[in-house]
């Protein structure tokens, strides 16, 4: 069962978070979101292929969050 509040989500929203802060030292924010969400689109689609697990829209939510989070946090 894919939960919203499942460790899983917390770690998808730090991570993004962090990706995108550390993006954003080295070029615009806009670029930085981006390149997280299709880093995580392709993580997802990855999963799928290769049998590790289900893709999940509730992952793709949650990198949204920790995206949208680092966003507001740095500009």
């Amino acid at each position: 069962m894919d939960r919203w509040l499942a460790e899983d989500k917390w770690n998808h929203v730090s991570g993004s978070f962090m990706a995108t802060t550390i993006l954003m030292l080295f070029m615009p924010w806009y670029i930085a979101a981006i390149g997280v969400t299709l880093c995580g689109g392709y993580i997802e689609a990855w999963q799928e292929e290769a049998g590790r697990d289900r893709a999940s829209w509730k992952d793709l939510v949650a990198n949204t969050v920790g995206i949208a989070l680092a966003v507001w946090v740095r500009r």
